[in-house]
């Protein structure tokens, strides 16, 4: 080995341990978590978080719909162990923390990167978006998700939900009408039959109730 690598070696891993150790001691810490379950609907419940730091103040974040309730738990409480007592803007470190995250961490890791973003805002004493470069807008335009609210995933059950959604006074809706498509490989008549299916939920849809809002 070169001395000119050997010494950039030694450097860049003094620089490293600094920046890490720089990084548990700047500012207030993570403490700890807590975690809300809440019943939505027959298609899943919505997981919040929220983290509590050192100077008192504390974030909320969304882990909700990443796949098996339970394993989603189970990796919050994995990735918090690794977060705790690190400072509320190690970011980047908790972006980094985990190697090939599969969709349930991710969306772990997801949840408490919002926790520490609005712990940021909060210890700033300005709002969010401020973090970001500033607001761009003053109003956002609102949609009803009826995908999740159906059960009668047929034409006319998307359009019962979405004409209660437009008497609720949106004027915006999404839907996916081919979420109860099963696994369908090899069998092409049955492919052919769901992709009909949805086709003709989103048809019926258009035409009784977008048209209906506008």
């Amino acid at each position: 080995m070169r001395r000119r690598s050997l010494l950039g070696g030694i450097a860049g891993a003094a620089l490293s341990s600094s920046i890490a150790a720089a990084g548990k001691d700047r500012g207030p810490v993570v403490e700890s978590i807590e975690v809300s379950c809440i019943r939505v609907n027959h298609r899943g419940n919505w997981l919040l978080i929220r983290t509590k730091a050192s100077n008192g103040l504390t974030g909320l974040g969304d882990a909700s719909h990443g796949g098996d309730e339970t394993a989603q738990l189970q990796a919050i409480q994995k990735v918090f162990a690794e977060l705790k007592g690190r400072g509320i803007y190690d970011v980047e470190w908790l972006r980094h923390s985990q190697s090939s995250p599969d969709r349930v961490t991710v969306t772990a890791l997801s949840a408490l990167e919002q926790t520490l973003w609005d712990l940021q805002a909060k210890t700033a004493g300005v709002p969010v978006y401020e973090l970001f470069g500033g607001a761009l807008r003053t109003e956002i335009r609102t949609y009803a998700n009826i995908n999740r609210t159906v059960v009668d995933r047929t034409p006319q059950g998307f359009v019962e939900v979405a004409k209660r959604a437009v008497d609720d006074g949106f004027d915006a809706v999404k839907l996916a009408p081919f979420d109860g498509m099963p696994k369908l490989e090899g069998n092409e008549s049955k492919v052919a039959e769901w992709t009909d299916l949805g086709v003709a939920c989103a048809e019926r849809f258009e035409r009784r109730s977008v048209r209906n809002a506008t």
